[in-house]
């Protein structure tokens, strides 16, 4: 009785999955790619990705870092005087590898970035499903349907990039390959505010030396890589750059990210502290969770730990936005697959904290998103999950 229960339970869900899967999936990519207006695609910051892909068709390389010359390129582009520059800040090849679609118009080109991210996507979730031997579409809708996601492509952003980019993090740790490890973090770089997921890493490895030989060689032909593309002094200017494009005259709302730096800003302003206590306090705490994973990480599954790796990383990372929450979708997957794997409602719990936490941001108070980081990131190095996760890992 029980098992005919099962059965027809399965045999209605399964219809609905695969509906549900295909209406998203599809409204995500008729919006994206037809429906999207080409004034929210000024506003988007794609713009940004253009501006350097322009740059490099121009010839201008060597002044792909200049302010002036990027805020011209934008208002050559974009027919709206009231647009605010926003500034490319990624890596030189990154400029490279984007010229082809400086050849197409803004929207044109955004559409084509579109489809790419649409496809990285599915790349990034066909993996983990392999990975993880996890049958159906179950993934494919949640990952269509998480905010983050659907953000990182209608705004035009590399976060699908940078999930790509975790994924072989997670997949080169769990076939126990940490100088491929290396390599892929030394990519962190194009967001530098992720490069706080590499103490993380270097405590999920085995072969801590080769993941280091990894990083820094691949680092460093980065750099000179940098070098030979746009020239020694535009590479040295980068880090100042970023620093002087880190404002709201750039875009940069200190008070609006998604971290846990928001929060230290409001506690510096209500108790009127010095200027650098939020930047001091993000720091401190950081660090103090990188000891605390260090010394819970024994007790974890790589699975468990790379999670925790993720949700400190999205706390501490101070220049985070929604779309950047992209990456927490792999903690999703998995929390949802071992909550289908095992019927705990530990998992089902956590999977649906972090699958609705995004939404939040627009229905209560801003620091409930980084609060419920911090409470999640705990709880996932608290012994009760530790020893739930090790009985079916």
């Amino acid at each position: 009785m029980v098992f005919k229960s099962a059965l027809k339970t399965k045999t209605i869900c399964r219809p609905l999955i695969v509906s549900f899967t295909l209406s998203v999936v599809s409204a995500v990519t008729i919006f994206t790619l037809i429906v999207v207006n080409p004034h929210l695609i000024n506003w988007s910051d794609f713009v940004s990705l253009q501006t350097g892909a322009v740059i490099i068709k121009k010839g201008e390389a060597k002044s792909l870092y200049d302010v002036s010359l990027q805020a011209k390129i934008q208002n050559e582009s974009i027919n709206e005087s009231t647009i605010r520059l926003l500034p490319f800040r990624m890596l030189p090849p990154a400029a490279f590898f984007l010229s082809p679609l400086s050849f197409l118009g803004l929207v044109s080109a955004y559409r084509v970035f579109a489809a790419f991210n649409l496809l990285g996507l599915f790349f990034s979730v066909y993996q983990i499903k392999k990975l993880l031997r996890w049958h159906g579409l179950l993934p494919y809708l949640i990952a269509f349907s998480y905010w983050p996601v659907v953000s990182t492509i209608f705004k035009g952003q590399i976060s699908i990039f940078i999930l790509i980019l975790f994924t072989f993090l997670f997949i080169f740790i769990n076939k126990k390959r940490p100088f491929s490890v290396g390599v892929i973090a030394s990519l962190l770089f194009n967001k530098p505010q992720f490069l706080l997921m590499i103490p993380f890493l270097f405590g999920l490895v085995e072969n801590k030396l080769k993941f280091l030989y990894g990083f820094l060689l691949s680092s460093v032909c980065l750099f000179f890589l940098g070098v030979l593309l746009v020239g020694f002094d535009t590479m040295l200017r980068y880090p100042v750059f970023l620093y002087i494009t880190e404002n709201p005259v750039y875009g940069s709302y200190m008070e609006r990210y998604s971290s846990i730096f928001p929060l230290f800003l409001v506690i510096k302003e209500r108790f009127f502290l010095f200027d650098t206590f939020p930047f001091l306090a993000n720091t401190f705490f950081y660090l103090t969770s990188v000891v605390y994973f260090w010394i819970r990480k024994g007790k974890s599954s790589p699975m468990l730990s790379f999670s925790v790796g993720i949700v400190f990383t999205l706390l501490f990372g101070i220049h985070i936005w929604e779309h950047d929450f992209s990456i927490l979708l792999l903690v999703v997957f998995f929390m949802a697959y071992y909550w289908k794997k095992t019927r705990n409602l530990t998992y089902l719990f956590v999977f649906s904290f972090l699958y609705l936490l995004p939404f939040l941001q627009y229905l209560v108070y801003q620091s409930t998103i980084p609060l419920g980081l911090f409470t999640v990131g705990l709880f996932m190095l608290s012994s009760r999950m530790q020893h739930t996760f090790n009985k079916v890992s």
